[in-house]
């Protein structure tokens, strides 16, 4: 089989499966997934000139452009032609940003030969058709930025690599974990601390003013899945080259000590462990690949290629039966509700589409809305309905929303607050924080 041919079959292969995930994106939209919401959300506020804060959630204390910012602030140019398919035609546009920097990125590291097969092998991994299908949309954003860096790092051009590791980490901090597995492949370190000592300062400066890192923050679950992923993305680069094994021992050792501290009490974000795993695969690829014989890479190709088509076939068709989402219910709502709700802050006791909807009709929310980041209700130590009432009182909620089913209704129905509207699958809750009756 030529080489030239099996290059088409994978572009062809690679533009049939984006194919699927954008026609997805652009037809289900605000319904693709609870990100794509809170993203939209992001976009349409800016464009209402909140260039700042956010006065619609996490009672008026959001950071508008806390991340994601290049891609918020384009997106907002972009609002008032697409409205609600903004999202979906920034990740269309990622796409192509993506495809050509990890391919340059990777001729950096290899022969072209071996960098074509790597970047198919980026772009067919189910955890990057993941990222696109849940809408992930400023780490993509930030991906594309830290490649950029990352092939301007390669070739020397160290003012570029700056510059677009700063944008990176602007976008998304997680980047740093791109620019921090370079290290990883036992490379120049003055070198390496010469171009993106910047970018490690940028990012420090937003944990600790945007973020707040260590500032009121509790005991967070662990997820396992990504502690695994990355796990498993270290093993390999420790085993696909010797170089990198003192550093790989050293990384593995700081992921235990952070599942550990985990179970001790401290917040540690685990949940941004499978994108760094994904940081961390991209860069083993090269020297993966180049290990292979030929022989081998004949029967493993075929196989892989195989596994991924049909594991993100399988996670396409799961993710699409699995989102439960009507914006019309919203759009749908009483005169009357809309009032009662303007003027009081209502808790978000979900995720998806309210987010984008509601802050529309000036109804605002006293959490960020984002459920992943809200589990230290219910970790097992403050599990219970007083500890529940003491955070609607925090954040001056009046009312409780409910698309669905929630967690939190166990203590709703404890704490004996009034349900004052239903339909179609929604529920507001009156707190006791409201005296007047409807």
């Amino acid at each position: 089989m030529k080489r030239r041919f099996d290059t088409r079959t994978f572009v062809i292969i690679v533009c049939i499966t984006y194919a699927v995930v954008f026609a997805w994106l652009f037809a289900r939209n605000l319904t693709s997934d609870t990100d794509y919401s809170f993203h939209m959300h992001s976009i349409w506020t800016f464009s209402q000139g909140n260039w700042i804060r956010d006065p619609f959630i996490n009672g008026g204390n959001w950071f508008t452009l806390g991340y994601g910012g290049p891609a918020i602030a384009f997106g907002a140019l972009l609002y008032p032609l697409l409205g609600a398919l903004t999202v979906a035609a920034l990740l269309a546009l990622a796409f192509p940003v993506l495809w050509h920097y990890s391919k340059r990125v990777f001729e950096g590291l290899a022969s072209k030969k071996v960098a074509r097969l790597a970047t198919f092998a980026v772009l067919l991994n189910p955890l990057t058709v993941y990222m696109f299908l849940t809408a992930k949309l400023p780490f993509i954003w930030a991906a594309c930025f830290g490649l950029m860096s990352v092939s301007f790092y390669l070739r020397g051009k160290g003012v570029l690599a700056a510059a677009a590791g700063v944008l990176a980490v602007i976008t998304h901090p997680v980047a740093i974990f791109l620019f921090g597995a370079l290290l990883l492949l036992n490379l120049d370190f003055r070198r390496w601390l010469k171009f993106y000592i910047p970018v490690c300062a940028v990012t420090i400066l937003q944990l600790f003013t945007v973020w707040r890192l260590g500032i009121g923050n509790g005991a967070t679950p662990v997820f396992y899945t990504s502690v695994i992923l990355l796990t498993a993305a270290l093993t390999t680069l420790l085993l696909a080259r010797r170089e990198s094994k003192i550093h790989c021992t050293i990384a593995l050792g700081l992921v235990a000590g952070s599942v550990i501290a985990c179970f001790l009490g401290v917040s540690v974000p685990t949940v941004y462990f499978d994108r760094i795993a994904w940081f961390v695969f991209m860069l083993s690829l090269p020297f993966l690949i180049k290990r292979a014989t030929p022989s081998l890479l004949k029967k493993f190709i075929p196989a892989t290629t195989t596994f991924a088509l049909v594991f993100s076939a399988a996670l396409i068709c799961v993710h699409a039966v699995s989102v439960f989402d009507d914006p019309s219910v919203y759009q749908r709502l009483p005169i009357g509700v809309r009032q009662e709700l303007e003027n009081n802050y209502v808790r978000y006791a979900t995720d998806g589409s309210a987010l984008y909807e509601l802050p529309k009709l000036s109804i605002r929310f006293s959490n960020s809305g984002q459920e992943v980041f809200e589990g230290e209700l219910f970790v097992d130590h403050v599990e219970n309905a007083a500890t529940y009432r003491v955070q609607i009182e925090m954040e001056n909620a009046s009312y409780i929303l409910v698309y669905g089913q929630s967690p939190e209704e166990n203590f709703i129905r404890e704490l004996n607050y009034a349900l004052i509207y239903s339909v179609d699958n929604l529920k507001i809750y009156r707190t006791h924080l409201v005296s007047h009756l409807t």
